[in-house]
């Protein structure tokens, strides 16, 4: 039973490793917006483009603009908060709605 214990937390431990990996090179990315260009067409926020990776479920869903309330289609259940017009017009992330500086 120990060694069971020892072996499921050697293995947790890795896959602990292994995701904060996965963060730090993330947040290097956001912290040098290499992408910045690929990013502003896309109209995301640095957190958005480089940090927030949800998960969502593969169904069609409409959401409304918070601004203007324009309904919007998407191919997962991760919407946008924002249209793209209400978004530039306000300089916001389109996705989350926070200011794309």
């Amino acid at each position: 039973m120990v060694t069971r214990t020892l072996e499921d937390a050697q293995r947790k431990t890795h896959w602990n490793n292994e995701h904060a990996r996965f963060q730090a090179a993330h947040l290097v990315q956001y912290f040098a917006d290499l992408e910045s260009e690929s990013r502003m067409k896309a109209w995301r926020c640095k957190f958005c483009f480089y940090l927030a990776r949800g998960i969502a479920g593969q169904a069609f869903t409409k959401s409304a603009c918070t601004a203007c309330g324009v309904e919007m289609l998407f191919p997962t259940t991760s919407t946008d908060n924002l249209c793209e017009k209400c978004a530039k017009k306000m300089k916001l992330c389109k996705h989350c709605g926070a200011h794309m500086d």
